[in-house]
């Protein structure tokens, strides 16, 4: 909430000294919090200041919550970033990356990390995900379904397809399936006759 007050007030000012001093003090040692939940603080801060780059300390601060998103803390991570808009955006290049990692755990918590940060963010993450559907693991095709049927909607015309293709996947029917249901809607046209198929 601070955060966010003196943000607009500076903005209004066209002087970020006190919006500076606010993130020298939340930075500076000792912490209140510490680890995660001193980035988790950091999120919530820099998304009440719209992530506005211009103020220049504002990207050592993303910077530092960009390494603190890695596979070992990304439930805590993305679950804090699903409700940063501004903020998750910044990360999902990482998560995308993470979808090609050798390690099979990496690439199903990735898809999972894109769940909750890609929402709202489709054009980005979509494609991954389709690709994601052929990955040899069946758990990571698995997660991309779930996730698809997240990210998905309002992207019919592109998820629709990849997921009546995943129908064909014993490992991830029940998955596709369940994510049809909720991008379908509208394609039912073509969604009904696909999970009938699928029986």
């Amino acid at each position: 909430y601070v955060a966010g007050v003196l943000y607009d007030r500076c903005k209004g000012a066209g002087n970020y000294s006190a919006l500076v001093r606010f993130w020298h003090l939340i930075e500076t040692e000792p912490r209140e919090l510490i680890g995660l939940r001193h980035v988790s603080l950091e999120i919530r801060c820099l998304d009440e200041c719209e992530n506005d780059q211009r103020v220049n300390v504002h990207k050592s601060v993303l910077d530092n919550i960009k390494k603190w998103s890695d596979i070992e803390n990304v439930s805590f991570i993305t679950d804090v970033l699903s409700i940063s808009n501004s903020v998750g955006k910044e990360v999902i290049p990482q998560f995308l990356e993470a979808l090609k990692d050798k390690d099979e755990n990496v690439r199903r918590g990735a898809a999972k990390a894109l769940g909750n940060v890609g929402v709202g963010h489709g054009d980005i993450v979509i494609p991954a995900l389709i690709n994601a559907l052929k990955d040899d693991n069946k758990y990571v095709r698995s997660r991309a379904s779930q996730v698809l049927g997240k990210v998905g909607v309002g992207h019919g015309e592109i998820v629709i397809p990849a997921l009546i293709n995943a129908l064909k996947d014993e490992d991830v029917r029940s998955r596709a399936a369940k994510a049809l249901g909720k991008v379908g809607v509208g394609y039912a046209d073509v969604v009904v006759p696909a999970l009938i198929n699928a029986l």
